[in-house]
């Protein structure tokens, strides 16, 4: 007996859905399995400005989603083990507030030329904190080098590990990751671990290109009831006290569970975005995750170096960070700070300008306006 054109057709249609059954369903799993990843992209696109940075963006995503597991799924928690203490001052008195620096070169392809160069600007700024800062606020230095390393290029520059830093902290977060994706630099992410590892209750971190001019208790005490602080960040001439950006150089906090899990949440908006830090930092803080206030400009020295048009400010300078700044040395951070009161402080084709408030005055008066104090600063 035969079959009927019918029942050949019936046959048929129901082979074609055996086989197009398990196709469908296992790319609804998979687009189930990759709906985050799928929704980065689209916004990397939507980010990016040309096909070149997009294609970067994809493959960037798909290198990090293989990390994962190792670094999104993570329990938010301080990493700060005593056997990764490799250096401790003899100081009982700085174990509460301190400020510290980052030193990361896994997977850094330039090893040697880079840590001679990042070296150099860490004693610079280390050399000068020391002149100002009180005896019970230590310093760090959080870094995935090894302490013998560490001491062979302080040697370069005539210091040492004892003379600079309280503390010296290994950071085995940033190698670890670095091998889990096959050599691969984290980027950003290892300044974030970095913080995570302070041996302070009340931490200011900062990058190496800073100066101080001021002991830095005062950030400290911003901190009073809240769990960070950071200055605006000021990137172009349209700068207002009015934007929500960041400037992660100097970031103020306290180790509270607020704090943990904010920086925990800033490191996944790395990997999952191609967002730096500072849009990070803005992005996390923004949700509202933690009490956080804007440091005034005076205690971090940044929204001028942009401005024309200068900034105002009134009291001690204490911070200023930048490359720019980097040649602004003991001697003239006397003279900025012999007159707190309020004055203007305008940058222009690297020269520092400091004019007291009388100034302006008289010039709203005549018209005219002449610098008191003039500082070169490079």
């Amino acid at each position: 007996m035969y079959d009927t054109g019918d029942k050949k057709l019936n046959r048929r249609k129901r082979n074609i859905l055996l086989w197009i059954a398990p196709v469908l369903l296992l790319g609804i799993c998979l687009c189930a399995l990759n709906l985050r990843i799928v929704s980065d992209i689209l916004m990397s696109l939507r980010r990016s400005h040309s096909i070149k940075e997009f294609v970067g963006d994809f493959q960037r995503l798909r290198t990090v989603e293989r990390a994962t597991d190792f670094t999104l799924l993570a329990t938010p928690k301080w990493f700060l083990h005593p056997d990764l203490i490799r250096h401790r001052s003899k100081n009982v008195k700085v174990d509460k507030r301190g400020v510290i620096y980052g030193l990361s070169l896994a997977g850094n392809r330039k090893y040697e030329q880079n840590i001679k160069r990042y070296v150099q600007e860490l004693v610079g700024s280390a050399k000068q904190l020391r002149l100002f800062i009180s005896d019970d606020i230590g310093i760090a230095l959080i870094t995935d080098v090894e302490i013998g390393e560490i001491k062979r290029v302080l040697a370069l520059w005539d210091t040492s590990v004892e003379e600079l830093f309280d503390f010296v902290i290994f950071n085995n977060f940033t190698q670890a990751a670095v091998n889990y994706l096959d050599g691969k630099s984290i980027g950003w992410t290892a300044k974030v671990a970095n913080m995570l590892y302070t041996p302070f209750e009340s931490t200011l971190y900062v990058d190496a290109d800073t100066r101080f001019c001021a002991n830095p208790v005062d950030i400290f005490d911003v901190l009073r009831g809240v769990d960070m602080a950071a200055a605006k960040d000021s990137r172009d001439k349209t700068y207002s006290m009015n934007t929500n950006d960041i400037n992660a150089g100097a970031i103020a906090f306290r180790k509270t569970d607020a704090t943990v899990k904010a920086l925990f949440d800033i490191i996944r908006v790395i990997f999952g975005t191609p967002a730096g830090d500072q849009g990070a930092f803005a992005q996390v803080i923004s949700r509202g995750v933690l009490r956080f206030v804007f440091l005034p400009p005076r205690l971090h020295v940044l929204h001028c170096r942009q401005l024309s048009t200068g900034c105002i400010v009134s009291g001690q300078l204490v911070l200023f960070h930048g490359r720019v700044w980097t040649n602004i040395e003991p001697s003239v951070c006397k003279r900025l700070n012999t007159n707190t009161s309020t004055r203007m402080l305008r940058l222009s084709k690297g020269d520092l300008n400091v004019f007291p408030l009388e100034e302006l005055v008289e010039k709203q008066r005549t018209g005219r306006l002449s610098s008191s104090l003039f500082v070169k600063s490079k």
